[in-house]
């Protein structure tokens, strides 16, 4: 996202078969990428989760939980119900922009 035009396989591969390193794209931007945690029990509802999905600014998002579900305490990677990534022009709107949105995300359990 912010070196575009840069393949991280290509450049794994490069490697692998042992060509010389290409210069790097240079950068145009910023990006994170945020897990969210949900409290643990059974999910009762998720607000917010539309305005993360439809924020110009997420790249990607996927929430693996819903209505119904079960979520335990967060112990590993695999047990993360949520991801959101985001860019920007710079750091500190990529941090302000995720802040919003995780902060808007409300999500009730019993």
């Amino acid at each position: 996202e912010t070196h575009p035009g840069l393949s991280i396989f290509g450049v794994m591969i490069d490697d692998l078969l042992g060509r010389p390193p290409t210069a790097l794209p240079p950068p145009s931007g910023a990006a994170a990428v945020t897990f969210l945690p949900f409290p643990s029990g059974t999910i009762t509802a998720i607000d917010g989760w539309d305005a993360i999905r439809d924020h110009e600014h997420v790249v990607a998002c996927n929430l693996h939980v819903g209505i119904g579900d079960t979520v335990a305490d967060t112990v590993g990677s695999f047990d993360r119900p949520a991801i959101l990534v985001v860019s920007a022009d710079r750091p500190e709107e990529v941090d302000a922009i995720t802040e919003e949105l995780s902060t808007g995300l409300v999500v009730s359990t019993s």
